[in-house]
């Protein structure tokens, strides 16, 4: 009878139990979404309907974005290395924003926020429907620990395309193990996200493709392990042909019309690029992700100096990966999980071709060209933690996973947290030079847009991107404005001329030395220009850098003269000239330095437009970008 009554009376209990915990999981994962996305909720409230100005690559994927359902459709990505990235994706999912608000500028950064947060939106739903509650917040938490170790925030507030990749590779890697573990449909997602990835950035392209083979591999040698109710290849393989089909038709029509197009550009690029950084320093530049104590834990990047140059660490980092692969590999076999091994066998995958990925970088190695690192490095912690605690007894449950579900909440809060306070933070200008750049623009308007077409060009130093923002801002408002026709893969070819076929040349500078230098020369007009000085020091400065551009000429250094924005300009000096420079005095040389630094720590510049007319240009050294 005693029994009988613990039956009856506990058997309603574990209903009760089940639907208590199943509400749980689904408040948490309610939650964590919100989480998730406060960020994106920050960008619209601070941002939409907001005057923006965008500069530098921002401004040319705002072009892009405009020209989609013209008849100027881009059939490429953003520009990079003298060729595009190899597809238009990033600037198709923008558009829909872009036409409904008539081209608006800050649609395109809050389109970009959309993305990102569309994409850590299917990440959370994949990993869910694969795994369950705990996996969705081991993926999102690997994502926003991702976030932390990136060189730099901003990744919400800026409509760049290698942030744009982020989140859509941690869903690529979640679907490719999806695929690896037996489940057919995911297999037209990956294609689809790893393709939206690698037309976000071509450096992606060795991951995803390495990744996609060893699934197609699994799959081959798991074939007999398949369910009858699994649905038939011919279905799931004809999804998948037509997905690749419409994702890759515009870059394959601008290959066959331009013949060669920019396939074959990119092709060109990494196979006849020159020599390469050596596995060594690859490996160090892994390393560097599991260092005590790695970026993504809030620990620093080494940059060469006065560079955003990352400088490898020491490859012997890298036994710290080694030996927690084969820790979780070990877990997994030993819990008799396939689906964990295959998880860890993809993060192994991931270090090993990231590594001889970053050992074939052929240019100098800014973080930007591999956000991927970061991203398979805390994958990987992830995956050997997961198959870990799968592995431990029975009797240590149920903290295993107490304690990693707190780590990744902490890590989702940590990380998207910090993107949410960096938006809240930069709600008027993302940068003081964005500000100056409206204000040379407004100058522009002020004195009436051109109605003939003009050249733009850029003199020195770039790195505001000013030409940038006023070649997007003219192209917006409808001026005809033109670019070098080597420059047509950065802006379109519709925006190209040669100087014959214009009315004027503008020679854009975000160095003060322009300002004196070129409206002395014949046919100048100034039609722009700003300074964050105030009017006494601006004038002070132009005087004194006239005089130390005429003694450095007048000594035979000509190759000098840039140095006179330099911020350490006494240094320079004083190294090139130990008895003085002849004719510029010492309280001169240390004055001009004095105001470069000012000039230098209000992130701004001492900007200037100056047009000429095209029969009368100088034709100065000049790029775009």
């Amino acid at each position: 009878m005693t029994t009988m009554t613990t039956v009856e009376t506990g058997a309603p209990d574990a209903p009760r139990t089940s639907h208590r915990r199943a509400s749980e999981n689904l408040v948490l994962r309610v939650v964590v979404l919100v989480v998730v996305l406060l960020p994106v909720a920050a960008v619209l409230v601070t941002r939409v309907g907001r005057p923006y100005f965008p500069l530098e690559d921002r401004a040319s994927i705002d072009l892009w974005v405009r020209d989609v359902f013209t008849s100027h459709t881009p059939l490429v990505g953003a520009y990079s290395r003298g060729f595009n990235h190899p597809g238009p994706a990033y600037f198709y999912a923008l558009a829909p924003l872009s036409k409904l608000f008539g081209g608006a500028t800050w649609t395109t950064l809050v389109g970009a926020a959309l993305v990102q947060g569309a994409g850590a939106v299917l990440l959370a739903w994949a990993a869910f429907r694969r795994a369950g509650t705990a996996f969705m917040l081991l993926m999102l938490g690997a994502l926003g620990l991702a976030y932390i170790g990136l060189d730099e925030l901003g990744q919400f507030t800026n409509a760049w395309n290698p942030y744009a990749a982020i989140p859509y590779f941690v869903l690529f890697l979640v679907l490719v193990w999806a695929v690896a573990t037996g489940n057919r449909w995911s297999v037209v997602g990956a294609l689809a996200v790893g393709t939206f990835v690698v037309q976000c950035h071509v450096g992606y392209t060795p991951l995803v493709a390495v990744m996609l083979v060893w699934a197609a591999v699994m799959v081959v040698l798991d074939r007999r392990a398949q369910p009858d109710t699994a649905p038939r290849w011919s279905m799931v393989l004809g999804a998948s042909a037509a997905t690749l089909f419409v994702l890759w038709l515009p870059p394959v029509i601008e290959e066959i019309r331009d013949r060669p197009g920019n396939l074959t550009a990119i092709w060109n690029y990494f196979t006849e690029g020159g020599g390469n950084i050596g596995l060594r320093a690859g490996a160090g530049l892994y390393g560097t992700e599991f260092r005590i104590i790695p970026p993504w834990l809030g620990g620093n990047e080494t940059y060469g100096y006065g560079t955003h140059v990352a400088s490898p660490s020491s490859a012997a980092w890298l036994v710290i990966p080694a030996v927690l692969l084969v820790v979780g590999w070990s877990a997994a076999r030993r819990s008799g999980r396939r689906t964990d091994q295959r998880l860890v066998e993809l993060a192994a995958l991931g270090c090993v071709t990231g590594v001889v990925a970053l050992s074939r970088l052929t240019i100098e190695p800014l973080p930007y060209t591999f956000y991927w690192r970061g991203l398979i490095a805390t994958f990987t912690v992830a995956a050997c933690g997961w198959a870990i605690a799968h592995a431990l007894p029975n009797t240590w449950a149920p903290w295993p996973r107490r304690v990693g579900i707190a780590a990744a909440l902490l890590a989702v809060a940590w990380g998207f947290g910090a993107q949410t306070v960096d938006v809240l933070e930069h709600t008027e200008h993302l940068s003081d030079t964005e500000a100056a750049a409206a204000d040379v623009y407004a100058q522009v308007r002020a004195q009436g847009l051109p109605t003939r077409p003009v050249l733009i060009r850029a003199l020195g130093v770039t790195f505001g991107g000013v030409d940038q923002g006023l070649i997007d801002a003219l192209d917006h408002d409808g001026a005809p404005v033109r670019v070098d026709r080597q420059y047509g893969y950065h802006f379109g070819d519709q925006r190209t001329a040669a100087p014959s076929e214009v009315a004027e040349v503008w020679y854009v500078g975000e160095e003060g030395r322009y300002k004196t230098l070129l409206p002395e020369l014949p046919g100048a007009r100034v039609v722009a220009t700003t300074t964050p000085l105030s009017r006494a020091d601006e004038r002070e400065l132009r005087t004194l850098q006239r005089e130390a551009i005429d003694a450095l000429r007048a000594a035979g250094r000509d190759d000098l003269v840039d140095t006179v924005d330099n911020r350490l300009f006494e240094l320079l000096m004083g190294e090139q000239f130990p008895n003085g420079v002849p004719g510029l005095s010492t309280v001169k040389v240390e004055r001009i330095a004095e105001l470069n630094r000012v000039v230098g720590a209000s992130g701004s510049c001492r900007c200037v437009v100056v047009a000429f007319p095209a029969d009368q240009d100088p034709k100065l050294p000049y790029t775009v970008g």
